[in-house]
C-alpha cells in the first residue's frame, strides 16, 4: 500500500470520527433542551425510553415492524389532565433497495375513562391512497372531498370512527399541517410522519396535540 493510499484512508477515517463527534454534540444539545423545557414546564423527563413504552404502544401502524426502534428524550405529565407523553421515536424502514432511517416526534395520550374507537388517520401520498381505495380500506366523506384527498381514514368499526369525524373535526384538521392521528382504544397518539421536534418547538406541538385531543374527546 502506497503512502498517497495510506494518508488518504487515515483522512478518511479521521474525517468520520469527526463527523461522529458532531452529531454526538448535537444530540447531547438537542437532550439538554429537552431537559431545560421539562424543568421551565414541571414536565418529568427521561433520556432513554424504557422498553415498556415500546410495549405500550406496539399495537399502532407507527410502531409495528419497524427495525431497530428506538425511544429517547420522552417529557411526561400524569397530574395535570389530560396526562401526556412526548418523545422521539427513531426507527429503521427496510427495502430492497436502501435502509430509511426515520427520527420523528410522537405526543401519546393515555384515554383514562374517555373513549375513542380503534382508527388510523394519515397524511396519503395519491399512489398510496388508491391502493388502499381499491381494498376499499379508506373512509371517504362525500361532502368534504379535501378532507378524503389529504388523509386516509380507516378502522375496525366504521359505524363507530364516521361520527367521531364531524365535518367541525374535519374542517379543523383540513385546517392544520397535514398530521397522523391513531387509537387504539386506550391510547391517542398524534405525530407528523418522519418529522423531528426540536426542543424549542415541543411547546407549540404540544398545544396543538392538546386542541385536538380535546375536539377528538368532547
Amino acid at each position: 500500500m502506497s503512502t498517497t493510499v495510506l494518508i488518504a484512508i487515515i483522512g478518511l477515517l479521521i474525517f468520520a470520527v469527526y463527523r461522529l463527534y458532531l452529531a454526538n454534540q448535537k444530540e447531547k444539545q438537542i437532550t439538554e433542551g429537552f431537559q431545560a423545557v421539562a424543568d421551565a414546564n414541571g414536565f418529568g423527563f427521561c433520556e432513554y425510553g424504557q422498553k415498556e413504552l415500546l410495549e405500550i404502544h406496539e399495537e399502532f401502524a407507527l410502531f409495528k415492524d419497524r427495525g431497530f426502534p428506538f425511544i429517547r428524550n420522552e417529557l411526561t405529565q400524569t397530574e395535570e389532565p389530560p396526562a401526556f407523553s412526548i418523545f422521539e421515536f427513531k426507527y429503521v424502514i427496510a427495502s430492497r433497495s436502501h435502509n430509511t432511517t426515520c427520527h420523528q416526534t410522537v405526543l401519546s395520550f393515555p384515554m383514562g375513562q374517555r373513549s375513542l374507537p380503534e382508527f388510523s388517520l394519515i397524511p396519503q401520498n395519491s399512489i398510496k391512497k388508491a391502493f388502499h381505495t381499491l381494498l376499499n380500506q379508506g373512509f371517504n366523506f362525500s361532502d368534504s372531498s379535501d378532507f378524503s384527498k389529504t388523509f386516509l381514514l380507516t378502522g375496525l368499526n366504521e359505524d363507530q370512527v364516521r361520527p367521531l369525524f364531524s365535518p367541525t373535526v374535519r374542517s379543523d384538521l383540513e385546517s392544520r399541517k397535514p398530521l397522523a392521528i391513531e387509537s387504539d382504544g386506550t391510547r391517542l397518539i398524534i405525530y407528523r410522519p418522519c418529522e423531528r421536534y426540536l426542543p424549542f418547538d415541543v411547546p407549540a406541538f404540544l398545544d396543538e396535540g392538546r386542541a385536538i385531543f380535546q375536539l377528538l374527546c368532547s
